[in-house]
């Protein structure tokens, strides 16, 4: 047992030192362990406060001075509570972003030096890049070949506007390349849209990969076309409004069955009497659109009709009114030439609910048939009585 106690004896000898009281501690380096940031945290650019805890066998732990670094730069010392913390707050703001590795180094009096490190990425304050078009205008119309400017700015809380990166796109054509964009603006030239309606985005990234866009609406459509006979038709009336006086709720639809756009400013709207009206524009009838005339354009007066255009309700030969009898509603081009025509009586409507052609033989012969129109039994918001002027009609079973 004596042997066996001796070489304990010896073991606990080496490396130990004696204190006061006669017993021995290990004189080994100091500990040190940095508890912020932690392991592959991303560390926002800014006011970081670095923390850790330090302890020493045999100095005071108040003692000890500790030293933080950044890869290969010092960033300051910190000396130890008595509860071993140290901590140091620095400013990352122009640190570069991506990794990096934090250092604390501590050396005892003996020059025992401990380092321990963690590995962390900086990035910049979160937050999309502020992005507006400034040009075109949102809904821009037209014609194939037309070149249009587009123009955009955008900033970003933490990224110089001149490492912004711009991209303009259309959701149909797809990047639109050749940009020039410096200093938190963009401009583009481009006269190669296709036919169709184009959401054209601008797409700025910030260093932190964040994006932030913008969009306007651009419709390119074919240059209007002179309309043919059965190019325009017409689909709805409110004759006979109850809401409001008929010199103020009268209202027609027609509808552009052809593949182009048709400007019908010049048009003569009117009936097989007196009653007539030229149409004042520009007024584009998009393809395969509808467009609806009133006799009060707005909806505030009208019974809540939208409209695309309007016309004076008179009986007098000023003007167009839809007579709660027999009456025709005719549309002529310039020249003279009929392009559409519906003639009724009494028996096709409802009095405050507009009549309208069964959509299924929309832009066929058929639709000037009496079996086919109908009332149209929706109400629009915020219209005040039945009828879809601007949409697709309620069939008719």
């Amino acid at each position: 047992m004596r042997a066996v106690s001796a070489l304990a004896l010896v073991v606990l000898s080496v490396g130990c030192t004696n204190n006061d009281n006669g017993l021995t501690a290990q004189d080994g380096p100091p500990d040190a362990v940095i508890t912020a940031p932690g392991v592959g945290d991303f560390v926002v650019r800014g006011s970081v406060e670095l923390t850790g805890v330090v302890d020493d066998d045999l100095d005071p732990i108040e003692t000890l001075t500790a030293t933080w670094s950044l890869d290969d730069v010092v960033l300051g010392d910190s000396t130890s509570d008595l509860d071993g913390n140290v901590a140091l707050t620095v400013d990352f703001t122009g640190v570069e972003r991506g990794p990096h590795t934090v250092f604390l180094s501590v050396t005892d009096s003996r020059d025992h030096l401990t380092v321990t490190e963690v590995a962390i990425t900086v990035v910049g304050a979160p937050g999309v890049p502020d992005v507006l078009i400034t040009s075109p205008d949102d809904g821009v119309d037209v014609t194939p070949g037309s070149e249009l400017t587009f123009r955009g700015e955008a900033s970003d809380s933490d990224t110089p506007v001149e490492a912004l990166e711009f991209r303009w796109w259309s959701d149909v054509d797809g990047d639109l390349t050749g940009a020039i964009s410096a200093e938190g603006s963009s401009i583009l030239f481009w006269d190669g849209l296709s036919v169709g309606t184009h959401l054209v985005t601008l797409e700025v990234e910030d260093e932190d990969g964040e994006v932030g866009q913008d969009s306007v609406t651009v419709f390119v459509t074919d240059a209007p076309v002179i309309a043919e006979p059965g190019d325009l038709v017409f689909t709805e009336l409110m004759i006979n409004p109850q809401v409001v006086e008929d010199h103020i709720g009268e209202w027609v639809e027609m509808y552009n069955t052809s593949g182009s756009p048709i400007d019908v400013a010049g048009y003569t709207f009117r009936d097989d009497d007196n009653d007539t009206w030229i149409l004042e524009g520009p007024f584009i009838v998009p393809p395969n659109g509808y467009f609806v005339l009133c006799a009060e354009t707005n909806p505030a007066l009208n019974g809540g009709v939208p409209c695309d255009g309007g016309f004076n309700r008179s009986t007098l030969g000023d003007g167009m009114a839809l007579a709660n009898r027999v009456d025709e509603v005719v549309l002529s081009r310039p020249d003279g030439v009929e392009v559409g025509r519906i003639a009724y009586d009494s028996s096709w409507f409802t009095n405050a609910i507009a009549t309208g052609v069964d959509p299924s033989v929309l832009g066929t012969p058929a639709q000037t048939d009496k079996n086919e129109w109908c009332d149209q039994l929706t109400i629009t918001s915020p219209m005040s009585e039945a009828g879809t002027p601007g949409q697709p009609n309620d069939p008719c079973f």
